[in-house]
């Protein structure tokens, strides 16, 4: 049987404290076969109790609150560990109205530029 990141059984539970550090974060919009890339600063990672182990945590910039995503963990292979080199994309700032938004947990700048290339071939 396959498993899933959504079994109740796999919430994630990180040590006190791997979350309180702050993330460098990235912006990433794309427009045709144009991609605009910013660093927005660094935020807090706050944990989120009880979520599911794809659901990291979540950061406020701004007035925005957003979700953090660990993709690996979505297709149910183990989570990113959070080091130093770890950083936040968040993949609909543009959508201003909104209060809430979606970010992905990326391992380092070469996962990082792995994932614009891969956006701009979409």
């Amino acid at each position: 049987m396959l498993k899933t990141a959504l079994e109740s059984t796999e919430l994630l539970h990180e040590p006190p404290g791997l979350l309180n550090r702050r993330l460098t974060t990235f912006t990433f919009s794309k427009k045709g076969n144009h991609a605009t890339v910013n660093i927005i600063g660094c935020f807090q990672l706050e944990p989120v109790v009880g979520s599911f182990k794809f659901v990291r945590g979540t950061i406020r910039v701004g007035s925005k609150n957003f979700t953090v995503y660990d993709r690996q963990a979505m297709d149910g292979m183990p989570t990113k560990e959070i080091t130093e080199e770890t950083c936040i994309v968040l993949l609909d700032e543009d959508r201003s109205s909104c209060q809430e938004g979606t970010a992905i947990i990326v391992n380092n700048t070469t996962e990082l530029l792995s994932f614009w290339n891969e956006q701009l071939k979409l």
